[in-house]
């Protein structure tokens, strides 16, 4: 299966948002691909609705209910497919390209872009390899604000897997606040897999 994502920009409101989502599945639908949903589960760090279009298109939606965070990802076993789906989508929803967070994270040198695209690329959904790395060291990096928010983003994603990594960074943690920040996400990602059990 392959995932593409988008990070919804700030200041957009429900209505415009979810009003972006209808005429997406709308377009889809006047091809003939049948729509069904959304589904929605509720967890204590997100809400996830989901669509399933066709037999193998599914759309994701989900709000943080930590911070101010909403991630749409579109998946299918067809890369090329996928990418047109893709691309159809970032043409009406009001989202920022994933892979471009991620590029800002890895190549700008001003803190005031690159904290946001962590916190962002940490979004809630599953993660692809890059992505993990990317947040993964971000968790070690020099500069306390970066690691604040990465911890923040961490938090949001409720991955299990990133928990070595917190314990690690935690016990090396010489900034109160990060620290105090680590140790919520820790504490974040053990609820959220104790309400998946």
């Amino acid at each position: 299966m392959f995932y593409s994502s988008l990070v919804s920009p700030d200041g957009i409101s429900d209505a415009d948002y979810f009003g972006a989502v209808k005429r997406f599945l709308a377009q889809l639908q006047a091809r003939g691909m049948p729509v069904v949903g959304p589904t929605e589960t509720v967890t204590p760090a997100q809400t996830r609705r989901v669509w399933k279009i066709g037999d193998e298109l599914t759309l994701s939606v989900d709000d943080s209910h930590v911070m101010r965070i909403r991630t749409a990802q579109l998946s299918h076993p067809d890369r090329a497919a996928l990418a047109r789906f893709a691309n159809e989508a970032a043409e009406v929803l009001p989202m920022i390209d994933h892979y471009q967070l991620l590029d800002d994270w890895l190549n700008l040198e001003d803190d005031d872009h690159r904290i946001p695209a962590i916190l962002a690329i940490g979004g809630p959904r599953p993660l692809d390899s890059d992505t993990f790395e990317a947040i993964a060291d971000a968790l070690d990096d020099e500069d306390p604000v970066v690691r604040h928010m990465t911890a923040c983003g961490v938090a949001v994603t409720g991955c299990a897997d990133f928990l070595p990594y917190l314990e690690d960074v935690l016990s090396r943690e010489d900034h109160p606040q990060v620290a105090d920040r680590i140790r919520e996400a820790i504490a974040m990602i053990r609820e959220v897999e104790s309400a998946r059990r």
